[in-house]
């Protein structure tokens, strides 16, 4: 049996060692039609659903480093009479005496990276001179990153001079944004959000240029902040003739303490707004002299304004989904003509009115 065994082995050998060498090209040898082990290349198709997608940063690079400056927001913003109410966490009161009413724990910054998340290096006035320290951020505080903003839903956009300020979401046609304000829609977030009119938080310095303090302006203006709507502009001091008032504004007893300041005009009026007939159509606003038309119609019963509107006779004058609609006067109530609102079956909102 091993015999026949080791017999049928030889055979095989001398078989595949003459089949080896008829190469096809008369025994001479050179090329073989069959690869080597080392030469043939195995092909392999990935599973669609195990591929790696190109974007995938590689095993132990989790992306850009949230934004942060190190520093802990324990106990900012904790209000304060003196030094001792900030211990523990190596603050100061920043107070400007017993009667200030915003004493807080803080500390003196120069900008924005020397506060904790949450807050931004702001003035604040008082004292003997006036000091920037990191206070809570609020619409249009000066910002690098969504993280320095601290109310809910708070983003970090990009202002017309390609500075960061820190505005919240709003709904417009309603009065969502701050005076001097308005609710556009951002298409990068898709979402709407407030944005100053002027384009930047802050202005040239001039009159009617948007401010936060007195600092803000130019010599011989004052930051004033308006009763009514809160809004802030840069006004000129006059002499009460108004001869020293600048081109479409008139001087008014209108100061912080009665002194007369140059106040912007329409139709022959003073009114308290630099934001005169700058709005269009579904954009909020306060009085009438906001709207370019005229018209502000006032779908909250007025106490806090409404959004621009048009003229009406009928629904037909009115955009798809409004309706022409009766408005009366603020004061004594009575008919003061027809706007177009969202009123009735099948109303669309301002909202539909101002996406791109």
């Amino acid at each position: 049996m091993r015999a026949v065994t080791a017999m049928a082995m030889a055979i095989l050998a001398a078989a595949l060692w003459v089949g080896g060498c008829d190469s096809g090209d008369g025994g001479k040898g050179g090329g073989t039609d069959t690869p080597s082990p080392a030469d043939t290349v195995e092909e392999t198709t990935v599973p669609a659903d195990t591929r790696v997608p190109e974007d995938t940063p590689p095993p132990g690079d989790t992306g850009p480093a949230p934004f942060t400056t190190g520093i802990s927001a324990k106990g900012y913003g904790k209000y304060c009479t003196s030094d001792g109410d900030c211990a523990g966490q190596g603050l100061t009161c920043f107070t400007n005496g017993p009667e200030d009413l915003y004493a807080l724990c803080s500390s003196a910054c120069t900008d924005n990276l020397d506060c904790s998340e949450y807050h931004t290096c702001n003035l604040k006035l008082g004292g003997l001179e006036p000091s920037k320290i990191c206070t809570v951020s609020d619409y249009c505080s000066p910002c690098q990153d969504d993280v320095q903003c601290m109310l809910p839903g708070m983003r970090c956009l990009e202002d017309t001079a390609g500075a960061g300020f820190c505005s919240p979401p709003c709904v417009p046609g309603t009065p969502s944004c701050d005076a001097g304000s308005r609710c556009v829609y951002e298409v990068d977030l898709e979402d709407f959000y407030c944005r100053p009119i002027w384009g930047t938080c802050l202005g040239d310095g001039g009159q009617c240029a948007p401010c936060r303090h007195d600092p803000d302006c130019v010599p011989g203006y004052r930051c004033l902040e308006m009763f009514y709507s809160k809004e802030k502009f840069c006004s000129k001091t006059c002499d009460g003739g108004g001869e020293d008032c600048p081109g479409d504004t008139a001087c008014v007893n209108g100061g912080p303490a009665g002194e007369p300041m140059c106040y912007p005009t329409w139709s022959g009026q003073a009114v308290p707004s630099c934001y005169v007939e700058t709005e269009d159509f579904c954009n909020a606003c306060i009085k009438d002299f906001n709207c370019l038309s005229g018209i502000c119609y006032y779908s909250y019963g007025g106490a806090d304004g409404g959004f621009c509107s048009t003229e009406c006779v009928l629904a037909t004058d009115c955009p798809e989904g409004m309706s022409c609609t009766a408005r009366y006067d603020l004061y004594d109530n009575s008919l003061a003509g027809y706007a177009c609102a969202p009123i009735g079956e099948g109303a669309t909102s301002c909202a539909d009115h101002l996406m791109p």
